[in-house]
């Protein structure tokens, strides 16, 4: 891709830059871009394989997008030994001056400079790298099955698993883990985050020990790389480790 853009201002994409103005991502299965005035620092990542990292803050300050930077440079390294190889050679990120939303591409996110957990919603967006990324689903369908994953994510590296297991959920949405985003669009965002992401957390928990869920999704995330995934793939892979995941899963709402 082409982008050309008013002097002064800065182009961030997908993929990777390979010459003025142009970008170039393989296999991707979403591209994106933003134009504007960034800060805008640079480093690699060991996901096991090299990784560039560009992040670029709106209107930002130094020091916060070095910590963007260290933050998800930890977040892939991370997520790479939990999950498998990151897929990409370049990962990017940028800081927005917005309401409280972030937003997933493969090899690029955007993350609202107004989180005030802004550590979780890195480890959050590039825990998507993998699950929507570079395991696609269908998220009007299947909304759980890529948030709930990437929460799954985010709370391994943030050592929040065990709040989330004990936070409340809603009674509305109690037990409607499987519903799709006609269901959600319902209510505000809050009760779509505790009834999607948060149980879906709290349903891949009941099934046992951390670790193993980890090493079930890491065998999600190969046999379904590059491709679009249903819950029956995931729950094939659950099974694998735990021969009763359809019984528990099902408990929260889940479907197959």
């Amino acid at each position: 891709m082409k982008v050309i853009a008013p002097p002064g201002l800065q182009v961030l994409a997908s993929g990777e830059q390979v010459a003025r103005g142009r970008w170039r991502a393989h296999a991707v299965r979403d591209f994106a871009l933003t134009v504007g005035r960034f800060t805008v620092v640079r480093g690699t990542a060991a996901a096991p394989g090299r990784v560039r990292l560009i992040v670029g803050v709106e209107r930002g300050k130094l020091a916060a997008a070095r910590r963007f930077l260290d933050w998800a440079r930890a977040a892939l390294e991370t997520h790479a030994r939990r999950f498998g190889a990151y897929p990409w050679k370049t990962f990017t990120l940028v800081g927005m001056d917005m309401d409280r939303f972030s937003f997933e591409y493969p090899s690029l996110v955007f993350e609202s400079t107004a989180d005030p957990t802004p550590r979780d919603g890195t480890a959050h967006e590039v825990a998507h790298q993998w699950f929507y990324s570079l395991v696609g689903n269908n998220q009007a369908r299947d909304p759980w099955l890529d948030e709930a994953l990437a929460t799954w994510g985010q709370a391994r590296f943030s050592n929040t698993l065990a709040d989330l297991i004990a936070g409340p959920i809603p009674e509305p949405v109690r037990n409607q883990l499987g519903q799709p985003m006609s269901f959600w669009d319902q209510f505000d965002i809050g009760v779509f985050v505790d009834g999607a992401y948060n149980q879906g957390v709290q349903a891949l928990a009941s099934l046992g020990e951390p670790e193993a869920v980890d090493c079930a999704l890491r065998l999600y995330a190969l046999q379904k790389a590059y491709g679009i995934a249903d819950t029956a793939d995931l729950l094939h892979a659950l099974e694998v480790f735990f021969p009763d995941a359809r019984r528990k899963l099902e408990a929260y709402g889940a479907r197959f």
